[in-house]
């Protein structure tokens, strides 16, 4: 009888083999084809541009994205869907703010999504926050407006606080609601003067010397700054005057009160609002069950910043207690100038 000899088969070989059935079996299909997205932002600042990356990291954690920005203002009214560049429609579109994600919303047949609301129902882009059915998905930014005003409160040279608002912006009028209330409960004087009240075509000598922007100046310790991302793009408009002022600014965005010397920043880091905007994209990406509303607040303690500049305390004559140096995230001894933004 003739009995044949078994084949052996190398150990490494084998291992090898197997790791290619393994992957061959795992593998869910071909790879998901890039996700274009389109974000429209108020202008062009860093803040745009930390929102911006935390949307693309989110979103290539779950599939390739193909990411552009538009400058909302720059757009001609039927340019929201190609830009001026005439590119293909987008899988997805941002509007970053109440006003811009309001005009994305126009066209209902397709889905909407925002990030850095303020408040997305008062602004009128959800019916409700308990809403699960819509065209409209986004993440809201609310401010720690009262943490804010609590931590200016510590120091004792700051009662009284402006603010210059558009309030055309349901954001900022949003944000002027919020500092009406905070600002008396910490013991804080408000002052809040809608920016277009307010003529900004005259040159700086002017203002300081009369006008309502001189007579705010000249009333207030701390001028508050709600962002580029909250409608505050006409700051860039007084900046020269502020630098020369003894008005210290505060915000509630810390990339800018980082390039613009703001004396207090408290709020939530702009890539920590763009990462949860991505991360709800890919998740409504992956689901099949059609446009639907999906609402979320990355205001967690985690994603909250405090910066202090002792430079900017230094240059307008306030002094800041040790407890506010010592509780921050990030102390600046120095001045960024606004060519830096």
């Amino acid at each position: 009888m003739h009995v044949r000899s078994a084949t052996v088969v190398p150990i490494p070989i084998l291992w090898a083999a197997l790791a290619i059935v393994a992957l061959t079996v795992g593998c869910d299909g071909p790879a998901a084809p890039p996700l274009r997205v389109t974000v429209y932002v108020p202008g062009q600042s860093r803040s745009a541009e930390a929102l911006v990356d935390g949307i693309r990291d989110a979103i290539a954690q779950s599939r390739p994205v193909e990411l552009t920005v538009e400058v909302a203002g720059e757009l001609e009214s039927t340019g929201l869907e190609t830009g001026r560049s005439g590119r293909a429609v987008a899988d997805a579109r941002i509007g970053v703010g109440a006003t811009i994600a309001l005009t994305l919303s126009a066209d209902a047949s397709r889905t909407t999504f925002f990030t850095a609301v303020v408040d997305p129902v008062g602004s009128g882009l959800l019916p409700s926050l308990a809403e699960e059915v819509g065209a409209v998905i986004g993440v809201a930014s609310l401010p720690p407006i009262r943490g804010l005003f609590e931590l200016v409160a510590q120091i004792s040279t700051v009662r009284v606080v402006g603010y210059l608002y558009d309030r055309r912006s349901p954001d900022a009028t949003a944000i002027a609601r919020l500092a009406s209330m905070a600002a008396p409960a910490a013991g804080i004087e408000l002052v809040a003067i809608p920016f277009d009240l307010v003529s900004l075509d005259q040159d700086a000598t002017d203002h300081a010397a009369a006008g309502p922007l001189g007579e705010l100046l000249a009333r207030v310790d701390a001028l508050l700054v709600d962002g580029p991302l909250y409608g505050g793009v006409w700051i860039d408009s007084v900046l020269d005057l502020l630098a020369e002022s003894t008005v210290a600014t505060i915000t509630v965005d810390p990339v800018w009160g980082a390039a613009h010397g703001a004396l207090i920043a408290y709020g939530t880091d702009p890539a920590a609002i763009g990462r949860a905007t991505g991360t709800v994209i890919a998740d409504s990406m992956r689901r099949d069950r059609g446009p639907y509303s999906r609402l979320q607040f990355p205001t967690g303690a985690d994603d909250l910043v405090l910066l202090v500049n002792t430079a900017s305390a230094e240059r307008t004559g306030v002094e800041i207690p040790s407890a506010l140096t010592d509780a921050a995230d990030t102390v600046l001894g120095h001045e960024p100038g606004a060519a830096d933004d």
